[in-house]
């Protein structure tokens, strides 16, 4: 036995010492001009007098579209933002923003990666990376126009922060929200209200004990050579649908560096998240807003049972429609581009829900 647990211990520490997974800094890609796509943007977002994060998003602009719209010619432009949803970034969105911006004749499309996920900074602080600064950093980012119809797009855990972003939207702005196979009722992580998990002990043992063994399996399992591929194959409707392409739209932001210790901050974060069913009856109270909720059918992550759980009173309510989209899973959007963004443009162009 001890001679296996030095053998084991031994290719542990040769593998991280000699072996291990390449990373690439975000200054690096800034710097060498490189970045993700050609719509990558960076952009250093102030979160506090003291805090600043260096975020990377998605921009698209329809430059004519603007030209249009300084001129007061053709049809009012539209404003979209994007929020991705855990383990995956912004390049999720990229097969969509085309079409998306075509078919809602929109003028201008974001959405940011999220501390944890992406090319975004990874910072110590633990702020960073609650759903809350997400919001905070989506709406320092969105832009519209004082004509531009507003259209607000989440995924999954990205619904949330996509439902606090309209806290900085004024009231008399309408406001069209697509909420995509959404996690407002998942299941929270309980809060640890212990003394102890703030003291200098409990911060010493999980930088230096617990982290890296979690840092490490993460790296080794990252770096299978089909860990996205067949993990995505699980979350999606048809798993023959899937592409080398759709695979390394989450593959590549692995190579971030501290994009272990990012994921594992996201994660302790999560029992910060807002009360669900409070933040939807406020968003959906307010007066000039829309929302429509997307779900594929074999969606095995979010559950009918789970969207029946927060979304049961609204079944009937005159601003907010449900759609259902066959043989797809957790990832609509990605899954069949063509028809989600068909069924949101539809919705869109309609006046009533």
């Amino acid at each position: 036995i001890q001679t296996y647990v030095i053998d084991f211990i031994s290719t542990l520490l040769v593998q991280d010492m000699f072996f291990a997974p390449s990373r690439i800094d975000t200054m690096d890609l800034k710097m060498k001009y490189f970045p993700p796509s050609p719509m990558s943007r960076f952009q250093i977002v102030s979160i506090s007098d003291e805090k600043l994060l260096d975020v990377h998003f998605l921009e698209y602009i329809d430059k004519q579209k603007k030209q249009r719209e300084a001129t007061g010619s053709g049809d009012a432009p539209t404003a979209i933002y994007l929020n991705h949803g855990f383990g995956a970034s912004s390049l999720s969105w990229l097969p969509t923003i085309p079409y998306l911006a075509e078919k809602l004749n929109a003028a201008s499309v974001r959405g940011h990666d999220k501390c944890g996920f992406g090319f975004s900074e990874r910072p110590e602080w633990q702020d960073a990376y609650s759903s809350a600064t997400s919001a905070q950093v989506a709406s320092s980012l969105f832009r519209y126009e004082k004509n531009e119809r507003v259209v607000l797009i989440g995924h999954s855990m990205g619904s949330f922060c996509t439902l606090q972003m309209v806290s900085s939207i004024p009231d008399d702005v309408p406001l069209s929200i697509v909420l995509v196979a959404p996690a407002l009722g998942f299941p929270r992580l309980p809060k640890m209200e212990v003394p102890l998990m703030n003291s200098d002990l409990a911060k010493f043992t999980t930088r230096n004990i617990i982290d890296p063994p979690l840092r490490y399996c993460l790296r080794r399992l990252v770096g299978l050579k089909k860990f996205w591929k067949n993990g995505l194959r699980m979350v999606w409707g048809d798993r023959t649908k899937l592409t080398e392409s759709d695979a390394l739209r989450f593959q590549w932001p692995a190579i971030g560096h501290g994009w272990e210790q990012g994921i594992l901050n996201f994660v302790r974060n999560m029992p910060n998240l807002p009360d669900a069913a409070e933040l939807l009856q406020r968003v959906a109270s307010r007066p000039n807003t829309r929302i429509l909720v997307i779900r594929g059918t074999k969606d095995k992550v979010i559950t009918k049972g789970m969207m029946d759980s927060i979304f049961a009173d609204y079944q009937n309510s005159s601003n907010m429609s449900f759609v259902d989209m066959p043989g797809l899973g957790h990832d609509p959007f990605e899954e069949d581009v063509q028809s989600f963004v068909d069924i949101v443009a539809k919705w869109f162009s309609s006046k009533e829900t």
